[in-house]
């Protein structure tokens, strides 16, 4: 058993006046990462568990991000992987630190990989764990971790554990053999006079799934959250993370990705088995710098492909030329053949559009015939210049089938801005927004709108979503931002109405775009670990 331990709380969470960091002398972490085992001679090796390495680097960058404010020699972080995490190697690097902590150290472990519960104890698999003898190829957590913490001089310790309950059986797509931690086993470690929070990422019975949207764990990407300080929900009011919120915020989140998120059938609930009255305060996030209004919208990430002016016209069907009253009927409904129609009826419009904005621009842009490009098809076409790309359709207007509508899209290219008194002539106030289409966006509808209620109390506007067709708008100022998530795309439209107008107000706005656009400001730059992307075969 362990030895007793004096420990002071409030000298242990003595921090800096206000707000500041923890009076940790050092911070010592050891993060092992095993997602690929070593083959045995016979039979197979242990499921491979995607992106624990990811997990573990993320982990890595973690720790030094939020301990900052103490000398680098004074944050150390082991990473061990595959294999360099054999058996062997890992009880020694455990032995070791641990044997060497001092005091008012703060020691983290974190595990990302398989394991079980057997032979003794919990127990965590290493690179050369093997199936047909467990016991002796697998770390014991008691007496490998902690029964060596509580024998130390180190009074306080974190222990972050991503693995599940599945007895080496089938292939899943999960971390699936630890077989029911013994939470009664770490709690005979809680009243021995020091500090002890150990998080699991599931509860007996249970699997710790991966999110591919997320690139990690489902438990270990909110793990990552909290610690960097971006969930605020997880943070007392002053701002500090501690035991007891952490623990909340994780029994909270991952079920609820789960649920919302994912199609996952099965349950996921974080435990938490931590001493004391659940203050332990692990570190103090600061508050976000206050963010330009002009930048509010910088951290919402998006990988957009096109972007473009868009312009829409809309009429009644009976009202254009070649509609007969008393031979032709105003549709009622939505149709292919009334769509088309409108396309017959539209054609020599468009074509005639078409051709007197080809003459102008040859004119205004000073080309040749060879400089300029322009289709045409029934109802549709478009003209490339050197300095835009103009294209326009037509047809039935979904939102009344007794309207047609014209649609006008407009593309600048690099180097439009030599040709902006061409431009400016060519087309006045022929638009109405700015159009950012996007392949995908970092955040789930959810996280969009909630993201936009941040920023509504933090500059002021008004939000207003519709999950039935996924769309959410920000307005402030006479600018409105609509993110449309079903049609991957966000609308900007302001009070201006000219065409170089709306490019210069959009030009103002940071966005969180993923590659550059002549038509908007240059993109956001990366503001730290963000929810990734990837796949996961296991987990």
């Amino acid at each position: 058993m362990a030895r007793n331990k004096t420990l002071n709380r409030a000298e242990k969470h003595e921090a800096s006046e206000g707000a500041g960091q923890q009076g940790f002398g050092r911070v010592v972490a050891i993060i092992v990462a095993l997602e690929n085992y070593r083959r045995p001679s016979s039979g197979d090796a242990l499921p491979s568990v995607a992106f624990a390495h990811a997990d573990a680097d993320a982990i890595g960058d973690a720790v030094r991000e939020i301990f900052t404010d103490m000398l680098p020699d004074d944050v150390i972080v082991e990473t061990i992987k595959d294999g360099d995490a054999s058996l062997v190697a890992v009880r020694d690097q455990l032995s070791y630190t641990i044997r060497n902590l001092s005091e008012d150290d703060l020691f983290i472990f974190y595990y990302a990989g398989h394991g079980f519960h057997g032979s003794g104890g919990n127990r965590l698999s290493t690179y050369d764990t093997n199936r047909t003898n467990i016991g002796g190829t697998s770390l014991l957590m008691r007496d490998d971790l902690l029964e060596p913490l509580a024998e130390s001089a180190c009074k306080q310790a974190l222990v972050f554990v991503d693995a599940c309950a599945e007895q080496f059986r089938e292939v899943v797509e999960s971390r699936d053999v630890i077989a029911n931690l013994d939470v009664e086993e770490v709690e005979e470690f809680l009243d021995s006079g020091w500090y002890l929070g150990v998080f699991l990422s599931c509860s007996p019975g249970e699997k710790s799934y991966p999110a591919a949207k997320l690139g990690h764990g489902i438990w270990t990407h909110f793990l990552l959250e909290a610690l960097s300080g971006r969930a605020d929900r997880a943070l007392t009011r002053d701002r500090w993370l501690t035991d007891g919120g952490l623990r909340d915020y994780l029994c909270q989140e991952v079920p609820r990705f789960i649920t919302r998120e994912t199609s996952i059938r099965g349950t996921q609930t974080p435990q938490a088995i931590v001493s004391g009255s659940n203050s332990f305060r692990i570190h103090y996030a600061p508050p976000p710098p206050a963010v330009p209004a002009d930048a509010a919208l910088a951290g919402i990430r998006l990988r957009n492909n096109s972007e473009y002016l868009e312009g829409t016209e809309t009429g009644a069907i009976q009202q254009l030329d070649g509609f007969q009253r008393g031979f032709h009927k105003v549709p009622t409904q939505l149709s292919d053949s009334a769509d088309s129609w409108c396309h017959r009826l539209l054609a020599e419009r468009v074509a005639e559009e078409l051709q007197e904005l080809y003459q102008s621009a040859r004119t205004a842009l000073g080309a040749r015939r060879r400089d300029l490009r322009k289709e045409e098809e029934q109802g549709a076409g478009d003209l490339d210049t050197p300095a835009f790309r103009y294209i326009v359709e037509s047809g039935q207007n979904p939102a009344d089938p007794t309207e047609y509508y014209i649609k006008r899209r407009l593309e600048l290219r690099q180097g439009w801005a030599a040709h902006r008194a061409a431009i400016d002539e060519l087309f006045g106030n022929e638009f109405q927004q700015l159009v950012i289409e996007f392949e995908s966006m970092d955040d789930t509808f959810d996280d969009l709108v909630e993201r936009l209620e941040d920023i509504r109390d933090e500059q002021g506007g008004d939000v207003d979503d519709d999950d039935r067709h996924q769309r959410v708008s920000y307005r402030r100022e006479g600018v409105t931002f609509t993110f449309d998530l079903r049609r991957r795309r966000l609308e900007i439209s302001f009070g201006q109405s000219g065409t170089l107008e709306l490019v210069d107000a959009a030009q103002k706005f940071q966005l969180g775009i993923g590659r550059s656009s002549p038509m908007l400001a240059a993109p956001a730059a990366s503001d730290g670990p963000r929810r990734l992307k990837g796949a996961r075969t296991s987990h």
